[in-house]
């Protein structure tokens, strides 16, 4: 018997502004936060060259930007042409020309502490560009101390200037009347979710959470568990897209309870990926609120714990309460739980379900059985999701002269453009990505992507699923100095309920102590 969920208003609290992001998984998500090594380690940046004289007037000889990533092979062999095409385009078009050092990391984490490390010591190491999570990003904003732009560079600066702004250099794929209209609204939003005003990261390549359910294992547990889909594929597929939480746990339960039918050495039916996208997710259907940015009584801006106390406590502890039944039910875990993803169970028909992000889902693809993919179950007939994947950020460097950051940064942002026009974004995703989304309108237009589509590719299954049924279905969360460690200690309650029989008020408390003292 569950816990009764007492449902907030959703019109009241439901601000879908999300931090979180991703790159490249080496296993099949990228969670929306990362898993932090004891010592983490950093990127090899390479020696800055000698600061080129600064002209009078006019425009520098040469440009160097430092790009640090996360990318994976596949991304790299599909974006080392699109740079090299720039650099060319830009030398032919202005007669500049830019070197681009690509400094690989192995995380988003690795990325944050070095720069974090660099600003402390007022050291040149750090990036022209970089993949960032919002969170991160709102640490470097915080490390400003009230100089606004010193390091994080305001993406609006550059989107309205009247020389380079979006949809003014043709030659880089700029399009006549090009505008943020052409991204995805939920994207440019979450660059926006910040204590300043201003677009602080830009949206690159996107992802969100999907499940894949083994659909021959599905069609022979209908045959009793929903006799009247016997033989439609269709209705299954229609079923399984519009599962509540609820009734998939009912789902998870008759396949626990027949497990024979699809392998009796089942681990578990159901596996989620990300233990803290599991808690904010299922917060937001609910209409419980999580985070947000509030006065500090001093003129300023401080992130601010929603559910630390009073009913919203008690919503979200029931809310966890649940979950925990179904575990003990051995209904699903998380890989916080089972230390693992689901990819590798997926495939080896020791689960049914899988949860995870959308730019991994190629992690849990086999030609041992049929896969079919639909939105994640959701709660309180509320489908809400998860905004993560790759998003940028361009810095100023307080080790170089105002004069070398400006052009820096005007090629730094002319870079971006190339990358996000409508081809090229298109190409970087639909080639070399595993399952991330493009970021505008436009490249869904694009006869590559189109193609894509009509190929009958597992992926082109999984941008159908999100371009048709996900978006507009996004939420986002504000980011402030301590929203990263938030979300790890969101994650962590889960995991620590669904493992450890501790109270679900000590767990709470532990947690929203440790999230507290990160705020700043």
């Amino acid at each position: 018997m569950k816990k009764k969920l007492f449902l907030i208003p959703l019109l009241t609290f439901m601000s879908l502004t999300a931090c979180g992001g991703g790159s490249s998984p080496v296993k099949p998500t990228e969670p929306t936060t990362p898993s932090v090594p004891s010592e983490p380690s950093e990127p090899s940046v390479p020696t800055e060259p000698s600061e080129p004289s600064e002209p009078t007037s006019g425009k520098p000889d040469k440009v160097t930007i430092n790009f640090w990533h996360t990318f994976g092979q596949t991304i790299l062999d599909n974006l080392q042409p699109q740079l090299e095409r720039f650099a060319k385009i830009i030398k032919a078009q202005e007669g500049v020309e830019v070197t681009i050092n690509l400094v690989p990391n192995s995380n988003y984490q690795s990325i944050h502490t070095a720069i974090d490390k660099a600003l402390s010591a007022g050291s040149k190491d750090i990036p022209t560009i970089a993949v960032a999570y919002p969170d991160h990003v709102a640490d470097y904003i915080y490390a400003e101390n009230g100089v606004e732009g010193k390091y994080v560079v305001n993406f609006d600066d550059l989107i309205n200037n009247a020389e380079y702004g979006l949809g003014k250099n043709s030659y880089l794929g700029d399009a006549e009347g090009d505008s943020l209209d052409d991204f995805f609204d939920a994207y440019i939003e979450e660059g926006r979710s910040f204590s300043r005003e201003g677009l602080f990261t830009f949206p690159y390549m996107k992802s969100t959470e999907v499940m894949l359910y083994n659909y021959t294992a599905v069609e022979k547990l209908m045959e009793g568990y929903k006799p009247e889909f016997h033989g439609s594929k269709d209705m299954i597929h229609e079923y399984m897209s519009n599962l509540n939480w609820d009734e998939f746990m009912n789902l998870c339960r008759y396949t626990w309870e027949n497990k024979k039918i699809v392998n009796p050495d089942l681990k578990y039916p159901a596996f989620y990926d990300s233990d803290g996208n599991l808690f904010v997710s299922q917060m937001h259907q609910l209409g419980i609120p999580y985070s947000s940015i509030v006065d500090n009584g001093k003129g300023g801006k401080v992130g601010h714990i929603d559910f630390a106390s009073g009913p919203e406590l008690e919503y979200a502890m029931d809310m966890v309460s649940n979950l925990r039944d179904y575990y003990n039910e051995h209904l699903f875990t998380t890989k916080g739980a089972f230390s693992t993803y689901g990819s590798d169970s997926f495939k080896n028909v020791e689960s049914v379900f899988t949860i995870g992000s959308s730019g991994g889902a190629g992690y849990s693809l086999t030609t041992d059985f049929e896969i079919g993919v639909c939105k994640v179950p959701y709660l309180n007939n509320n489908p809400l999701y998860v905004n993560q994947g790759v998003d940028l950020m361009i810095m100023n460097n307080p080790a170089l002269s105002d004069t070398a950051n400006k052009y820096r940064t005007e090629y730094a942002w002319k870079l971006i453009k190339f990358l996000t026009n409508a081809e090229n974004n298109a190409r970087i995703c639909l080639k070399g990505s595993e399952g991330y989304t493009p970021v505008r309108k436009s490249a869904y237009e694009d006869d590559l992507y189109l193609d894509f589509l009509d190929s009958g590719e597992f992926q082109a299954e999984i941008y159908s699923l999100i371009q048709s049924e996900i978006d507009g279905l996004y939420f986002n969360t504000a980011c402030f100095p301590g929203s990263a460690k938030l979300r790890e200690e969101v994650g962590g309650i889960i995991t620590y309920a669904l493992t450890e029989s501790t109270s679900l008020d000590s767990i709470f408390q532990t947690a929203i102590s440790n999230a507290t003292m990160a705020l700043k």
